[in-house]
């Protein structure tokens, strides 16, 4: 048995399988366009310390591609975080009791954001980004993105201010 689960390992490794999980690849097109539009939604008059985005933003990616999207934008700012996992945090956000519900009011020093791909391919895209930094303050640029030259160049098409 044990001969047998060596000879399958080395078969792996000789038609190239990677058993181990390589955040250190270069992400695809689609974590670069992440990146590039998130930078460009959340460069207001002063730049945010810290970026909350939505879990759901990430829906359209796997594990790898998230982790390396998170990383990239965390040499950007000072904190990326999931919404999710800081939401209850009293010194990013402040909260109001709207209608008997607690809701998010302002965010202190930072954004929310959350992305919406609308079309995707290789070489073109459109993309929604919801930049939020309290509940009445924010813009919604929509982006239309082509793949040029190894890099994303984006038209943004709509700003829509909150």
């Amino acid at each position: 048995m044990r001969l047998s689960l060596i000879f399958i390992f080395i078969f792996l490794l000789l038609i190239g399988c990677d058993l181990t999980t390589n955040h250190s690849k270069e992400p695809n097109k689609l974590g670069e366009l992440y990146v590039t539009t998130i930078t460009d939604a959340s460069d207001w008059s002063t730049k945010p310390k810290f970026l909350a985005i939505t879990r759901s933003s990430f829906d359209e990616v796997d594990e790898t591609t998230k982790e390396w999207v998170l990383a990239k934008l965390n040499n950007e700012y000072e904190n990326v975080h999931i919404l999710e996992e800081v939401k209850d945090d009293e010194d990013k956000f402040e909260f109001k009791k709207i209608r008997g519900k607690e809701v998010i009011v302002k965010v202190n020093n930072g954004m929310i954001i959350d992305v919406e791909i609308e079309q995707y391919s290789e070489s073109e895209a459109r993309v929604r980004v919801a930049a939020k930094r309290g509940i009445n303050v924010g813009i919604i640029p929509e982006y239309e993105a082509v793949y040029n030259d190894g890099e994303w160049q984006l038209d943004k098409k709509v700003q829509a201010e909150i």
